[in-house]
């Protein structure tokens, strides 16, 4: 998960960055379900698909 984190922080910058980390670490313990987990990806889709260039890495 470390180095996961530090590529987030790196690509997406801090803010977008804590967010993913924060919802990946949530679904990952149970916190929130997989549902929720993709509506906040949907919900930042623009930024994500602005910052990756396509849609599909979102």
């Amino acid at each position: 998960m470390r180095d996961r984190s530090e590529e987030l922080f790196k690509k997406y910058g801090f803010e977008k960055g804590l967010d993913l980390l924060n919802v990946m670490t949530a679904r990952q313990f149970g916190m929130i379900t997989e549902h929720r987990a993709a509506h906040f990806v949907r919900e930042n889709v623009n930024f994500f698909a602005h910052e990756t260039g396509t849609l599909q890495d979102a």
